[in-house]
Formats: C-alpha cells, structure tokens, sequence
C-alpha cells in the first residue's frame, strides 16, 4: 500500500485587527510638545581646537627637530618666552606647555611658579640625567621626557586625550547639558 498523501490543513484564520488608536490625551500632546521644542535646532558646534604646545627653550636644534614634527601631525606648536608660558589667549583652551630643563636656565622653582599661577595649563617638561625626574613631577609637571620628538608628540597626544575624557572638560559639559535639557 502506498502512502496517502497528506490532506491539506485548514488554514487558521486571520489575526483580528488592532484596535482603534486612542485619542491622544492632553498631557500626552503637552508631553510630545515639549519633546519636540527641546530637540536642538543649531547644528552642532565644531569640536574646540586642541591647545596650543608652547616651547620654552635655548636649544635651537630640539626647536627645529620638535617643530618638524608637530608641522607634519598639524600640533601647533609655539615658541615662548618664560614669562609667557602657560598663557592663553582669549577663547583659547589653557596651553600644553613643555619647559627644557637641561642646562639649567628653567629651574624647578620656576616650573612650581607657573604650575601656581597658570594652573589650568598642562605642563611636561624636558630633562636630563642631571635633574632627578621625581623633582620634576613635584615641581607640577606631568611627565618628564627625554629631548625626543617623537616622545613630546606622544605624551602630547596622551595630555589631549586625558584632557577630552575629563569629565569637567568642555566636551563633557556640553554633554550633560544636553542630557538635563532632555529631562
């Protein structure tokens, strides 16, 4: 006997429709409203230019080496005098400042001087076997590197990232005023 084919089945019926919308309630319209007034408008403003990376050294050929590499990662670095370090200009975010230790003509005590009175600025410094690093750190700077470009820009980098993920930074400020404007 061969195998009856198999009957087929009887299909199930449609799903019934959905039920009519409600009308949307006054509070529910209010609530929409006030969504759709808070949602921001302006495009978002550009990301703040990274600080400038203030120099302040006597060594000609670390200035040449640092600003050939700067140029090509497009870090706008500046020469400055001592007196200037740490400085910014108006609307300018506080400056990565890197002071050369060696030879002795930026002392620690002037590195703890600007760490009081530019304190907002970020500073490295550039040291040699004859300054004990552990000084440096606690005259205020945040590293103490060898005279490498490559180095600087590395630590440079490092100061901007730690500055972005901050979260008193400007960026994230910003952020947390557009999360309490959504509430």
């Amino acid at each position: 006997a061969s195998p009856r084919p198999a009957e087929p089945s009887p299909q199930a019926p449609p799903p019934p429709p959905p039920p009519p919308a409600a009308p949307e309630s006054e509070q529910d319209a209010l609530d929409r409203e006030i969504g759709e007034a808070l949602e921001p408008t302006a495009p978002p403003e550009p990301p703040p230019k990274p600080p400038r990376l203030q120099l302040v050294t006597e060594d000609q050929d670390l200035a040449d080496r640092l600003k050939s590499t700067m140029e090509s990662e497009e870090v706008d670095l500046v020469r400055v005098e001592l007196m200037e370090a740490g400085s910014a200009m108006p609307g300018e975010s506080p400056p990565v400042v890197l002071l050369d230790l060696r030879g002795g003509s930026i002392t620690l005590d002037q590195v703890r001087t600007i760490r009081r009175s530019r304190s907002r600025a970020a500073l490295v410094t550039i040291a040699d076997s004859t300054t004990p690093t552990a000084d440096a750190y606690a005259a205020g700077a945040l590293a103490a590197l060898p005279p490498d470009p490559d180095a600087v820009l590395a630590c440079y980098r490092n100061v901007l990232r730690t500055k972005r993920d901050t979260p008193d930074s400007g960026a994230n400020r910003e952020e947390v005023k557009a999360g309490f404007a959504k509430l």
